[in-house]
């Protein structure tokens, strides 16, 4: 029993020392845009200050080096719908109040009929989003901070530094790669990412996740109905998963490795190697594990089931109920 109690409280207290706060780059101007609606296509490279060249009636200013775009909408009772125009696109159409089908929304407007600002930034612009509703298209940026609510779908080259990303509502998000990572998805928000230097993952309501590698220490909370797919994870992983989620990785390496499942999740983990492996799974939860491990310790009540390979060191294993730990 000391046993046990110790690999589980290992994996816990680790995973704090191991998760980093982002920090954004202090050496680069800031974009911020807030209360906003319309479509953003912000072009970065080689240039020495943030402009705009076209506004098309948004309002900014400026402070310092910084730009702020800030048009003073509250998003808080818009919606997006999306009509169908011609035989497959669907236009997202923005407003307020009851939207008819058939007749569309007196209320709603297509998202070409509010402003589209076109903007040119350096690369190592720290990006900041909060209450707007956007579509568009940004390059490669230093840093973000982003916090999509409500509706729309944005589309992110390379976050070169740090990311914190918060998607709410129905936002859709497409990045590239990013450095230390802080991620929550809930509502019905989906997100595809590249590769991530490490992760700190949060998934609720039916938001789903597909991400590429993660080269260090990643911590995933599931719950809800969301789906988290994720490449081969290098610095170790801890996961705390309830409701109905699944979630797939590839691989994980490192220290250690440790799952609490519950409710009717179900994690798999295709392959990897582990010093210290911790696995406890209770409700209907199955979870699956076929890389290797030095020490292992594997828990099941209900009615779950888990699958490891036996161990190199130590295996300490306990049941109840119709749960099962099945030993490869």
């Amino acid at each position: 029993m000391r046993k046990l109690i110790s690999l589980g409280t290992l994996a816990t207290a680790s995973c704090l020392t191991l998760l980093a706060v982002p920090a954004y780059a202090s050496d680069g101007p800031v974009l911020k845009i807030e209360n906003f609606i319309g479509t953003v296509e912000i072009v970065t490279g080689d240039y020495n200050k943030i402009s705009i060249t076209d506004a098309d009636g948004a309002n900014f200013s400026r402070s310092g080096n910084g730009l702020e775009l800030n048009d003073d909408v509250s998003i808080r009772s818009y919606q997006c719908r999306y009509k169908k125009a011609g035989s497959s696109k669907e236009m997202p159409m923005v407003g307020k109040g009851k939207w008819s089908w058939t007749k569309g929304g007196k209320n709603y407007r297509n998202i070409s009929e509010y402003p589209l600002v076109k903007i040119t930034a350096p690369a190592n612009t720290h990006l900041e989003i909060d209450k707007s509703i956007i579509f568009g298209a940004v390059g490669n940026i230093g840093s973000a901070h982003l916090h999509i609510g409500s509706c729309g779908d944005m589309v992110f080259g390379d976050v070169n530094g740090d990311l914190d990303l918060s998607i709410s509502g129905s936002g859709d998000i497409t990045l590239g790669s990013a450095g230390v990572s802080e991620i929550s998805v809930s509502g019905a928000g989906d997100l595809i990412a590249g590769n991530l230097a490490s992760a700190d993952i949060s998934v609720s309501g039916s938001g789903d996740l597909t991400l590429g590698n993660i080269a260090g220490f990643a911590d995933i909370g599931s719950s809800g109905a969301g789906d988290v797919e994720i490449g081969n994870i290098g610095g170790g992983l801890n996961i705390h998963s309830s409701g109905a989620s699944d979630l797939e990785v590839e691989s994980v390496t490192g220290g250690y490795l440790s799952i609490r499942v519950s409710g009717s999740s179900d994690v798999t983990i295709a392959g990897g190697s582990v010093d210290t492996l911790f696995i406890k799974a209770s409700g209907a939860s199955d979870v699956t594990y076929n890389g290797s491990s030095v020490d292992a310790e594997a828990r099941a009540n209900g009615a779950s089931d888990i699958y490891i390979h036996n161990p190199s060191g130590n295996l300490r294993t306990s049941d109840s109920g119709a749960a099962d730990v099945n030993i490869r």
